[in-house]
C-alpha cells in the first residue's frame, strides 16, 4: 500500500506544478503579445517629469541580416530612415540597436554605424566594432547608438542610420536592426 500512496502523491504534485506552469505561461502569452502591435509601441510606461514629457514616437525594425559597404562608402541600413515631424521647442532622441556578426577571415575586420540628419553625417556618437584576427570564428557583438538633439527649429527631419565594413570577403554582417525615435519637451 504505501508505494501506491506515494504514486498518487507524486502523480497529485506533478499535476500542480504542471498546472501552474501552464497557467503562468498562458498569462506571459497574453501579456507580453499584447505589448507591441504591428511596429506600433504600446503600453508605454514613463514618469512624466515638467522637463521631460513625450511629445511623438517613430519606430523601424528590420530582422534579416545585411552586409554593410565597403568602408569608405556609407550605405542606409535597409528600414533604418525615418521622416519626424519636430515642433517648435521639442527634443529629439534617438537610439539604434543592433546585431553584428565581424566573420574574422581578414587581419583587421570591423563595423561602423553612424547617425546622418538629413543626408549629413552627425560625426559623434558613432558605434565601431571589430576584431583583430585573434580568433578563427566569427564573433557576435551587439551595438547601442543614443543621441539626443534640442535646439531644433520646427519642421521634417530625416534621420537614418548608413553602415560599412572594413571587411574585404563581405562576410561581416548586420542583424536584427532596430530605430526608435521619439520627441520630447
Amino acid at each position: 500500500m504505501g508505494k501506491n500512496r506515494s504514486g498518487r502523491g507524486i502523480a497529485i504534485l506533478a499535476l500542480l506544478l504542471a498546472a501552474s506552469g501552464l497557467g503562468f505561461g498562458g498569462f506571459s502569452f497574453i501579456y507580453f503579445n499584447n505589448l507591441t502591435e504591428g511596429n506600433v509601441v504600446q503600453n508605454i510606461w514613463y514618469q512624466p517629469t515638467e522637463e521631460n514629457v513625450v511629445q511623438n514616437i517613430w519606430y523601424a525594425e528590420y530582422l534579416t541580416h545585411q552586409t554593410p559597404s565597403q568602408q569608405p562608402i556609407f550605405t542606409t541600413l535597409t528600414n533604418m530612415q525615418l521622416v519626424i515631424t519636430v515642433n517648435t521647442s521639442e527634443s529629439v532622441y534617438i537610439s539604434f540597436n543592433a546585431k553584428c556578426t565581424i566573420d574574422n577571415s581578414g587581419s583587421y575586420e570591423y563595423i561602423q554605424c553612424i547617425i546622418y540628419q538629413n543626408g549629413t553625417e552627425i560625426p559623434a556618437p558613432y558605434a565601431y566594432v571589430g576584431e583583430v584576427n585573434s580568433e578563427t570564428l566569427p564573433s557576435l557583438r551587439m551595438i547601442s547608438l543614443q543621441y539626443s538633439i534640442s535646439g531644433l527649429a520646427a519642421g521634417d527631419y530625416d534621420f537614418s542610420i548608413r553602415a560599412a565594413t572594413g571587411d574585404n570577403t563581405g562576410d561581416n554582417r548586420i542583424d536584427d536592426t532596430i530605430l526608435f525615435i521619439q520627441t520630447y519637451l
